[in-house]
């Protein structure tokens, strides 16, 4: 059977387990202080030496066999050194027991201790055969090793063990199955494979469930098994049946949709990563001890690599990059939507969840040809990409330079906040080169960030047309000197809220740093379209706007006029 024989009193209660699959334990009676068995919990931290003669650390919910001074056994699965059948042994006690899976299992795998014991009890063994099979080790003792058996046995058990009865409806099994199959027939079949049948009405039957069929519970457990005797194979392929009606659009769900659309419409690629990671994800991207970064532990994690659940998006896309450079495809443009989550103690379960859109691009922005050399991707790329999403979502985005501690992945001085409605919405940023190591990249690489949220909750609605202009529109330019660490973004945003009636447009069309030029300023050219919607403008009315304008722009900046 596949055992290791060790001696005729062991050997004989793996063999009654393969038997019966009751798994029996034997005792040296005399090792066993004041002749008592006693079931109780073990007590923390305490150890104890197995047969394998392994000392393993106990826990306070594990359930062991013991005698009035010691433990001698771990219920379930394994009997201890200090009881053991030896070559002295003279008086033998036998253990049947009945454990609660369960705890069984639990205590089996809190141990790695996977033994043919654990295996049967975990899964649930016959109550029934607890006797029967004490009894059968009983009678091989006696006739294989020259034991006397002692007459009769204790049982302790104080409560009977309930029999399973189902009723089973026949219309309702055939339903459930796919099958037309008589009462008779199903009665013929539940028979076959030790179910009694108790009684019967028109259209149903009552059931006894056998003690070996711990697996058998309910009505789906017995249409299961009609459903096994009949043959998979000969139930017909149907479609199940579902009454068609009329349901609403979910908005949620359309705006996520245009999301993606938007986004593979500028030529980036969807990818899907798992929301579990690895600790050491974070520390690649930079997170340290002294980066408190708390995060959701998953509790029965399938490996190291995916014990957690992710509190950003990041490591998956610079994993994606990763291998896809490995694979000689550098030039990437590709973003995820997905659920981040962090723990939040004041919730009930534990934890909060957002939604974010990210992309990212690296590598060349466009595809090379014989007459073009393309330039490689830069900041203003992502968040010219930035620009063009929000305003398909007739979102008016703000890019600010960040005022707080940003995340230890992002590069310093090569990022801007993006905010809408007085809320901030979303991140543009260059990954820094440590963590671009970490994930074995050697190329820059360029992140856009937002959330769902305000997206989601700010619907998109229909564009409406302009009528073409009919009059022409004059410009002006505007050429400044202002300190190097000046955004023009906020220059350009102070134009736009303005709100003057006849100013079109404002662009910035020139930076220049380098003589004449001090070292510590910048020159920015910016040029302003002027129009009128039911005029021709005359140099006197735009002449009066752009100094008023002007005036404006020295009043609210640090800034100078050239020369």
């Amino acid at each position: 059977s596949g055992f290791r024989p060790v001696n005729n009193i062991v050997d004989i209660t793996n063999l009654v387990m393969m038997e019966t699959g009751q798994p029996l334990h034997a005792f040296d009676y005399d090792e066993l202080t004041n002749a008592s068995i006693i079931v109780k919990r073990a007590d923390s931290k305490e150890e104890f030496t197995a047969l394998d003669s392994k000392t393993r650390v106990l826990g306070s919910d594990m359930l062991m066999i013991c005698d009035s001074e010691k433990k001698v056994g771990i219920a379930g699965v394994m009997g201890g050194e200090n009881s053991e059948i030896s070559d002295k042994t003279k008086n033998v006690l036998l253990e049947s027991a009945y454990f609660f899976p369960p705890s069984v299992r639990k205590t089996a795998k809190k141990l790695s201790l996977a033994t043919d014991a654990s295996h049967r009890f975990e899964r649930g063994v016959d109550s029934g055969s607890v006797v029967c099979a004490l009894n059968r080790a009983a009678e091989l003792i006696e006739e294989t090793a020259q034991g006397k058996t002692i007459e009769g046995f204790i049982d302790t058990q104080e409560t009977p063990f309930k029999e399973v009865i189902i009723n089973l409806d026949i219309n309702a099994c055939n339903k459930r199955i796919g099958t037309n199959i008589s009462k008779k027939q199903i009665i013929n079949y539940l028979e076959s494979v030790g179910f009694t049948i108790l009684s019967q009405e028109k259209g149903s039957i009552e059931v006894k469930v056998p003690g070996f069929r711990v697996d058998v519970e309910r009505p789906e457990d017995l249409s299961e098994e009609v459903a096994r005797m009949f043959g998979y194979n000969n139930i017909k392929t149907t479609l199940p049946e579902f009454g068609a009606h009329n349901t609403k659009d979910v908005p949620a769900f359309k705006t996520r949709f245009e999301i993606k659309e938007t986004m593979k419409g500028m030529g980036f690629n969807e990818v899907i990563n798992y929301s579990f990671i690895s600790p050491l994800d974070l520390k690649k991207c930079g997170y340290k001890e002294k980066n408190t970064l708390e995060y959701v532990t998953i509790l029965n994690p399938l490996s190291e690599d995916q014990s957690i659940m992710r509190t950003t998006l990041i490591p998956g896309l610079l994993h994606t990059i990763s291998n896809n450079i490995a694979q000689q495809s550098a030039d990437l443009k590709i973003f995820e939507v997905g659920q981040v989550f962090t723990p939040d103690p004041s919730a009930e379960n534990l934890q909060q969840q957002k939604e974010l859109l990210c992309s990212a691009w690296t590598g060349a922005k466009t595809s090379q040809g014989w007459d073009l050399k393309s330039p490689q991707a830069d900041f203003f790329d992502i968040k010219g990409i930035a620009e063009i999403f929000f305003n398909e979502f007739q979102i008016d985005p703000l890019f600010t330079l960040p005022e707080k501690e940003l995340p230890p992945y992002i590069r310093p001085g090569a990022a801007a906040m993006i905010s809408a409605n007085d809320r901030e919405i979303g991140i543009v940023f260059e990954v820094n080169h440590k963590a671009l190591k970490e994930f074995s990249i050697n190329q820059p690489v360029f992140i856009f960030q937002t959330e769902l949220e305000e997206i989601i909750k700010n619907q998109k609605i229909p564009y409406f047309s302009k009528e073409i202009p009919k009059f022409p529109a004059v410009t002006r330019d505007i050429t400044v000197i202002t300190p190097a660490d000046t955004p023009a973004g906020n220059i350009l945003d102070f134009f736009k809220n303005e709100k003057e009636e006849l100013l079109e447009s404002a662009d910035l069309f020139d930076v220049y740093q380098g003589d004449p030029v001090p070292e510590n300023e910048k020159s920015l050219s910016f040029r302003l379209t002027y129009r009128a919607k039911d005029k021709t403008l005359k140099d006197k009315q735009i002449n009066k706007v752009h100094e008023r304008l002007t005036a404006k722009l020295l009043k609210s900046f640090n800034i100078r006029f050239p020369g």
